[in-house]
């Protein structure tokens, strides 16, 4: 996610500098299997039901509308997550279908892959970047962040391949850049803090985590950082206030006994407002939807007009005070779905000419209504596709 320039006060003592990551072992992590396998069955319900009623459906004839702006047809090729600087700059991360990281920019005119450093990781989990000269990639399944300076790639490791994970990373300005990663044998995770120059790394006090490895991390300003993560066996959301970190409880019986709940995506918008979202399914089927909201003193759920239905995940800001979403009915069958003012609309997601596409990350352009979207186009199997696919909205 994009984020307003700022710098806060010096979170931690130097420790490290960049260095090359060598190659190392590489593990899978679940919650991208899980998402890649939810995608399958959604395409397969999305060919045999109706989107159902609760909602509004938006006209075909409304303008903007959401199409399909570009097709990635290698199989097995995923985008997991997209930001944007401008109109004219944005970037998308995944992976390719020999399961290595691939970076896609986009220049005002054509998306072209960007020729990144090594191969250690399986894919680009996520991406964020505040200015043409400043993009950062998270490389899941590795232990480094890769630095786009406008003109080159760096590498910056922060543990032996074989034992640290990557949980994301999230870039203000040039001075202020945070990476998350979590040490498999101490099982603690860490923050590290860029002011420009060097790194500085503390404890974080929640392990970054939750049901999709892009989003979990968000910024607004220098001053205002959320996490999505674990503590003590509870979901919580740490914030970054410009001094120090702390966890922040989700509200009390979000989904009825029974109910699988998971963090999947946050985005700041500004310290007074802050929206996250959870996937809730059961053996009965998805949902119900789970919005909350941060005002600045605590979280609350959204409950004004709340579809039944489950949010995916995915969630941007729409430029005018609302929200873009992905979410599914209880009967899987996928949606996007614009929120404001308590007000729900369903747009039906545009399908690729291979296939139907499963929304993985939303991007809002700064200054526009003008969003980008990524995800995979699904081929029915358990974590394969047909694909990758680029939407646009407003373009």
């Amino acid at each position: 996610m994009n984020a307003a320039p700022g710098r806060p006060a010096a979170p931690f003592p130097a420790l490290r500098a960049d260095q090359p990551a060598g190659p190392g072992a590489v593990r899978p992590r679940g919650p991208r299997a899980r998402r890649l396998a939810r995608a399958a069955l959604a395409a397969a319900a999305a060919t045999s039901l109706s989107l159902g009623a609760g909602l509004p459906a938006a006209q075909a004839a409304t303008t903007p509308r959401w199409r399909v702006f570009h097709t990635i047809p290698a199989a097995n090729s995923v985008l997991d997550d997209v930001t944007a600087v401008s109109a004219s700059d944005a970037w998308a991360g995944g992976s390719t279908p020999a399961q290595a990281p691939v970076l896609y920019h986009w220049d005002g005119r054509r998306w072209l892959t960007v020729p990144r450093p090594g191969t250690a990781g399986w894919f680009a989990s996520s991406v964020s970047a505040s200015a043409p000269g400043n993009v950062w990639a998270a490389i899941s399944n590795g232990d480094a962040v890769d630095h786009w300076n406008g003109r080159a790639w760096t590498r910056t490791s922060f543990g032996a391949p074989s034992g640290t994970l990557i949980s994301g990373v999230v870039t203000v300005s040039p001075r202020d850049t945070w990476a998350f990663s979590y040490d498999e044998s101490t099982q603690r995770e860490t923050a590290h803090h860029f002011n420009g120059r060097s790194w500085s790394s503390g404890p974080l006090p929640a392990s970054v985590d939750g049901g999709g490895e892009a989003g979990l991390v968000s910024a607004s300003s220098a001053a205002d950082i959320w996490t999505f993560g674990s503590a003590h066996g509870a979901w919580v959301t740490t914030h970054y206030d410009g001094r120090s970190w702390r966890n922040v409880p989700l509200p009390a019986g979000l989904v009825p006994a029974g109910q699988e709940l998971l963090p999947e995506r946050i985005v700041a918008q500004s310290p007074g407002d802050a929206w996250a979202t959870l996937l809730s399914v059961s053996s009965a089927g998805a949902g119900p939807a789970v919005l909350l909201h941060w005002n600045g003193t605590r979280w609350a759920r959204a409950t004004r007009g709340i579809p039944a239905a489950a949010l995916l995940g995915p969630v941007a800001s729409d430029g005018q005070g609302g929200l873009w979403l992905s979410a599914e009915t209880p009967a899987y069958a996928p949606y996007l779905a614009h929120y404001r003012n308590g007000h729900w609309t369903r747009v039906t997601v545009p399908a690729a000419a291979q296939g139907a596409v499963s929304v993985a990350s939303l991007a809002l352009i700064p200054g526009t209504r003008t969003l980008w979207g990524v995800g995979a186009v699904a081929a029915g199997g358990f974590g394969t596709t047909k694909g990758a696919a680029i939407l646009a909205y407003g373009h």
